[in-house]
Order: structure tokens, then C-alpha cells, then sequence
């Protein structure tokens, strides 16, 4: 087994069980699982160490080969807990209110690692669930400039208050149409709402407008 596959199956291991739980606001089992995750990362791991020691048990190299062989079969197992799971998570992200009290920069951390996961894998089927996860990122961005920007100008509140209701959200405008206002109004185009806009657009650019 490669290092990049066994990197990939301790950041499964350790990662996967650990974030749904923390959703699950389970912190007693999420650090159970932790621990469990962590030490059967270390076992898949051993081949970097002359020999492990815990208790009575010690394992040489020679066994350490045997356990990274036989974790070879299980890639395809892990493929598949992977994905649903991932799915579970995406879905606490779109909808706002899910995950309480989780600013949308922790949710754009959680979407990244995510990502990462996906992408390691090569995950087949899973496109769309981040496409959702990402409007609902950019809709908690767009709230924030929105609120901003609206109190000091009835007609971006006029123009774009419906991206706000529940009937529109996560949608929100195009980039090129906020561009625009902000090309024209350049005076709003300063402090909080340049930072959460430069990272509304990152996101809509790169998976919903792409």
C-alpha cells in the first residue's frame, strides 16, 4: 500500500466518526471514537516503527506488512461508508440553523476538509451534494453583506431582500451583478462586506457559477 492510500484511510478513520458526532453534539462519543480512530491509525501505520508496543502486545514489521496487505480489501468498503457519510455532512451545511451556532467560516473549514476527503478518494456521485453545501455557504455570506449594505440603501434592499426569505434561499444573485452595484457604489465596497464578498465569490465561482 502506497503512503498517499494509508494517509488517506487514517484521515478516514480518525476524521469521519469524529466530525459527525462533534455535529451530534456527542462529545463524549466523539472522543471515544477519536481515541479508536487514532489507534487504528496507528496500526495501519506501523511499518514506520521497529516494533509497537502496548500491554503484552508488540508487533513487528513482519505483521505490521500483513495488516497494510490486508487493509488493501478494505479500500473499496471504505469507499462506500465514505460516501454517505460525506452526504450526511454536506446536508447540515446547506441548511442553516442545523448546525447551531457554527459561523459560516467554521462551516467553509468543515466543506474544505470535506473536499479534501472527496478528492483523496475519487468519489464518484457526490458533485452535487457539494454544489448545495456551497449555496448554502455563500448564502450565510450574502446575508452578512446584504444586512450591511441594505441599511444604508433601499435599492440594493429593494433588489435583493427575496434572496434572503426562505422561498429563495440558499440561492443568491450572480457575482457579475454584485460586481456591478459595487462598481457603481464603490463607497459600500469597504471593510466587512469586501472580505465577505471576496469570499462569496471564491465559492460561487468555483462551484456553482463554474
Amino acid at each position: 500500500m502506497n503512503e498517499t492510500r494509508k494517509t488517506v484511510i487514517s484521515v478516514i478513520l480518525v476524521m469521519i466518526p469524529t466530525l459527525i458526532f462533534g455535529f451530534m453534539n456527542r462529545p463524549t462519543v466523539m472522543m471515544i471514537s477519536l481515541i479508536a480512530g487514532f489507534t487504528a491509525s496507528v496500526l495501519l501505520n506501523m511499518d514506520k516503527f521497529e516494533s509497537f508496543k502496548a500491554g503484552q502486545l508488540e508487533a513487528k514489521l513482519q505483521r505490521a506488512e500483513e495488516v497494510i496487505d490486508e487493509a488493501n480489501a478494505t479500500i473499496a468498503q471504505l469507499t462506500s461508508v465514505t460516501t454517505p457519510l460525506l452526504k450526511s455532512n454536506l446536508s447540515f451545511l446547506l441548511y442553516e440553523g442545523t448546525i447551531d451556532g457554527m459561523p459560516v467560516d467554521e462551516k467553509e473549514k468543515t466543506f474544505n476538509e470535506l473536499l479534501k476527503i472527496k478528492d483523496s478518494l475519487k468519489l464518484p456521485d457526490i458533485d452535487e451534494y457539494f454544489v448545495d453545501a456551497a449555496k448554502g455557504i455563500t448564502s450565510d455570506y450574502f446575508n452578512y453583506i446584504f444586512h450591511e449594505v441594505a441599511e444604508i440603501h433601499d435599492g440594493f434592499r429593494i433588489d435583493y431582500e427575496h434572496y434572503t426569505t426562505i422561498d429563495h434561499a440558499p440561492e443568491t444573485p450572480k457575482v457579475s451583478e454584485l460586481e456591478a452595484f459595487f462598481e457603481e457604489y464603490p463607497d459600500f465596497f469597504t471593510g466587512n462586506v469586501k472580505d465577505n464578498f471576496k469570499k462569496f465569490r471564491e465559492i460561487k465561482l468555483e462551484f456553482i457559477e463554474k
